[in-house]
């Protein structure tokens, strides 16, 4: 555990536990650092889908872990107020239909694949109200969604583990799953061209296409894996710049929320959800997808940007009121018998 998704969930569980509300998380087996009470559940967990394309069918399994898992909350739901389904698949879509109590639906990607995007678009219609998106671009990216009227709950940052930090070092840092879609290679170029180091920091999930991002790099870009919060948030503090990069729309990027949270701004391609957390010219800079002489400029510039103002930006999507969010969504359902079968 430990990407965005994952973050969001322990942190998320652990504040929704302090305002005295139960929660149960139902897990893959052998699932590890989550908050609260976990119910594991064995399976076999589906491919992911930034590693498909829009024709993918995922097939339905007896064997698999989500249909497992809704197989197992249905079981149980009588002890529940109401469900958060936080992943995007059919199965989790068609589910939803036969409980007796509100399932909600807390989606954090944007539209990928086809299949999934049509169950989704007939639970959509059938009850609006369910659905939450992390940013309005991300809610856009779905052709059946009425973005004017949607619900965003966004992402959230740990602001006591991602402490400021008032004087940074001439460096880069990147932060991501090592894969295309989050278009390390570009990064790579920016901080060439300025000719400052550029720590990366991620899970190689793609190794033919991270060889090919190793023989692009210099001797001055440090992979440093996957790091605990605290290490990642030193990486992130002693940076100048972060880079952000991704070459899809990206439904929210939480790292650039923890990178603003040390006070170092982000330079990050326009689009998706970043474009909805960074302030252009105040907490960081937002630049056109694949224009990699502004984002090496922008980089450059970052240096100049008070970093407590950064900070500030960061300290306004804290743990507290996400929760507040949700807590208050479930009882708008809940008050209004929307969602209920």
């Amino acid at each position: 555990m430990g990407g965005g998704l994952e973050t969001t969930l322990i942190l998320l569980t652990r504040e929704l536990n302090r305002r005295g509300i139960a929660v149960a998380t139902l897990a893959p087996e052998g699932s590890v650092g989550l908050s609260g009470q976990v119910i594991e559940v064995a399976g076999t967990c589906a491919v992911s889908v930034t590693q498909v394309d829009r024709g993918h069918v995922q097939p339905v399994s007896p064997e698999g872990f989500l249909e497992r898992a809704w197989e197992r909350a249905a079981s149980i739901q009588d002890q529940y107020d109401a469900i958060l389904n936080c992943s995007y698949d059919w199965i989790s879509f068609y589910a939803a239909a036969f409980f007796r109590i509100p399932v909600l639906h807390w989606i954090s990607v944007a539209a990928l694949v086809d299949s999934v995007d049509r169950m989704m678009e007939i639970r959509y219609r059938q009850e609006p109200g369910s659905f939450a998106f992390y940013s309005r671009a991300q809610a856009a990216s779905f052709a059946f969604v009425e973005c004017g009227a949607v619900r965003i709950i966004p992402g959230a940052v740990d602001l006591e583990r991602f402490g400021w930090v008032e004087k940074p070092e001439p460096r880069l840092s990147w932060c991501a799953r090592i894969s295309p879609e989050k278009g390390l290679e570009d990064a790579i170029a920016a901080a060439e061209t300025l000719g400052l180091p550029l720590d990366v920091c991620g899970t190689v999930e793609d190794h033919e296409y991270w060889r090919r991002c190793r023989a692009q790099a210099g001797p001055s870009v440090t992979h440093h894996g996957f790091l605990s919060h605290d290490a990642l948030a030193s990486v992130l503090g002693r940076s100048q710049a972060m880079l952000f990069t991704p070459k899809w729309t990206e439904a929210f990027g939480m790292v650039a929320l923890e990178a603003m949270a040390c006070g170092t701004p982000v330079v990050a391609y326009a689009g998706g959800g970043p474009s909805e957390v960074i302030e252009h010219g105040v907490s960081g800079f937002l630049v056109e997808r694949g224009d990699i002489a502004a984002l090496a400029h922008y980089a450059g510039l970052a240096a100049e940007l008070g970093r407590r103002a950064v900070r500030a930006r960061a300290e306004r999507f804290s743990v507290g009121a996400q929760a507040e969010r949700i807590e208050r969504w479930i009882e708008e359902i809940r008050a209004t018998g929307r969602g209920l079968r």
